[in-house]
C-alpha cells in the first residue's frame, strides 16, 4: 500500500482501516519525524499534478490550474504538460572566441564493425511482365479472329446458300 500525503507537521501515528478477506482490518503505524525517504516529495508532487489536471478536466477547463502545475513542475523538476527539460552542453568542443569553420567529415563505421556487404541490386518486381504481355496480345488476336469469323463467317455461309 502506498499513501502519499504532505504535512507541515507530520502526526506521530497514522491509523489505517479497511476490509480484507471479508473481515474488518485495522492497523496503526508509528511515524518518525526524523525519518526522511528519498523521492517522497517527488511522488507527492506527481500525485498533486495529476490531481490538479483531473480537477481541471472535471471543471471543463484543462488549463485551470496551469500556474500551480508549472510551479510544482519547476520546484520538483517534473515533466508536465506546461514544463519540459532542456539539455545544455556544459563542455563545448571549441572555445567561444574561435572562428566557426566548415569542413566535410567522412562517415565512420562504429568501432568493431566491418565494412558492409556490397550493395545488391533492387529486386526485380513484376516478374514475367513480358510473358504476360505476349500472352495478352495472343489472346486479344485470338478474340479478334473469333469475332471476325462470327461476324463475317456467318455472312459467307449465307451467300453460299
Amino acid at each position: 500500500m502506498l499513501i502519499k500525503a504532505r504535512f507541515d507537521q507530520p502526526p506521530a501515528a497514522v491509523s489505517i482501516a479497511g476490509r480484507f478477506a471479508g473481515q474488518q482490518w485495522q492497523t496503526r503505524l508509528q511515524l518518525r519525524s526524523d525519518q526522511q525517504a528519498a523521492g517522497v516529495a517527488t511522488l507527492w508532487a506527481r500525485a498533486k499534478v495529476a490531481s490538479l489536471q483531473d480537477d481541471g478536466v472535471r471543471q471543463g477547463n484543462a488549463a485551470m490550474h496551469r500556474d500551480a502545475i508549472v510551479a510544482l513542475g519547476l520546484e520538483h523538476r517534473l515533466l508536465t504538460p506546461y514544463t519540459s527539460f532542456v539539455a545544455v552542453d556544459k563542455t563545448p568542443v571549441r572555445p567561444q572566441d574561435a572562428a566557426v569553420q566548415q569542413a566535410q567529415i567522412a562517415n565512420r563505421m562504429p568501432a568493431g564493425s566491418r565494412q558492409p556487404a556490397p550493395a545488391v541490386g533492387y529486386p526485380r518486381t513484376a516478374l514475367g511482365l513480358h510473358w504476360h504481355l505476349v500472352i495478352g496480345f495472343l489472346l486479344l488476336g485470338l478474340a479478334l479472329l473469333l469475332w471476325q469469323r462470327a461476324e463475317f463467317g456467318g455472312q459467307a455461309h449465307a451467300e453460299l446458300a
